[in-house]
């Protein structure tokens, strides 16, 4: 069953133990969805909520579910499922490996010029989770949405000068689709 209507959409946790949240539709912050073809085989679904008051960025990236890449829409309803994910991890970054249904979360601080990236640190050596609790099907200015109740907590790292933060008490309801 479908949903009509803005769906509300926001992120919060704690960097290094300093609360943020990032509401779309608030102080000028605004969510944004892409559906971004790497290759012939490898599909992402990207969120991202900007906070320009706050000069500041947090982006979820998920990647398709399957390596042969059909319709978007049915793709979006094979990868954005409640569960666990796995983050991507390359010792070679930038070069990352889009592997089938794991994320990439990254932290931007514009201020800075500074991005912060789950991708270079070994998530498994701070016991990361990302997961999906629950999705819900939406419909907003006739385009459709999987709306994703997330729960998170993980490290991220500039991979230009090793600058890290934990992000610890993740949770917020964000969209993927069109």
């Amino acid at each position: 069953m479908e949903e009509e209507g803005a769906p509300t959409v926001w992120v919060e946790g704690k960097l290094n133990g300093i609360p943020f949240r990032y509401d779309a539709g608030t102080n000028a912050s605004y969510g944004a969805v892409v559906i971004h073809d790497i290759d012939a085989q490898s599909r992402q679904y990207i969120f991202r909520i900007n906070a320009p008051e706050l000069n500041k960025s947090f982006e979820v990236s998920i990647n398709n579910a399957s390596w042969t890449l059909g319709d978007k829409r049915e793709d979006l309803e094979k990868t954005i499922i409640p569960g666990s994910y796995n983050f991507i991890y390359s010792n070679t970054f930038p070069n990352i490996p889009y592997r089938v249904s794991e994320i990439i979360l990254a932290y931007i601080d514009h201020s800075t010029g500074s991005k912060f990236y789950t991708v270079p640190y070994n998530q498994n050596l701070v016991g990361a989770e990302f997961k999906i609790l629950s999705v819900s099907d939406k419909t907003y200015e006739g385009k459709h949405y999987k709306m994703a109740e997330i729960s998170f907590h993980c490290r991220v790292k500039n991979p230009s000068n090793g600058t890290w933060y934990d992000i610890t008490d993740g949770h917020g309801f964000i969209p993927f689709g069109e």
